[in-house]
């Protein structure tokens, strides 16, 4: 029970610091070019785009770092597990915005809307892969 609360409390707070770093990243690229940042480009401005670059790349670096602070067996599950629980609470609480698929429509605001835990999963996915990749060649060094 302590390690499962750890671990939930551990990536918790790596979640919220990725989010907040993105945004952060996203106010300060809107102050710096805010003719740019308002362009819109689909259905959207720059600025969103940068957000979800920006949410990749901090994404990719917490499933990348966060592993060695997790205790038990499988993290990846412990990763992922936030993306899950906000999308389904997105989903029962905002039905119609969340039930939209980019597949059947070419609906560039439905992508939108899905990207942040689509971006989120597979760059954390990728950065705990890596890691493991690093880790399996740093034993076959020896």
């Amino acid at each position: 029970m302590i390690r499962s609360s750890r671990n939930l409390l551990v990536v918790l707070a790596a979640f919220a610091v990725v989010f907040v770093a993105a945004a952060l990243g996203q106010a300060a690229f809107s102050l710096v070019v805010p003719e740019l940042s308002a362009r819109i480009i689909g259905s959207t401005d720059i600025a969103t785009y940068v957000l979800l670059c920006l949410e990749g790349v901090f994404s990719f670096a917490f499933g990348f770092l966060v592993p060695r602070w997790l205790k038990g067996p499988l993290p990846i599950f412990w990763l992922l597990l936030p993306i899950v629980a906000i999308y389904l609470l997105a989903i029962f609480l905002q039905p119609y915005a969340f039930r939209c698929s980019p597949l059947k429509t070419y609906v560039v605001s439905c992508w939108v809307v899905l990207s942040p835990f689509v971006v989120s999963a597979a760059a954390i996915v990728l950065g705990f892969l890596c890691r493991a990749w690093k880790a399996r060649l740093s034993l076959q060094a020896v």
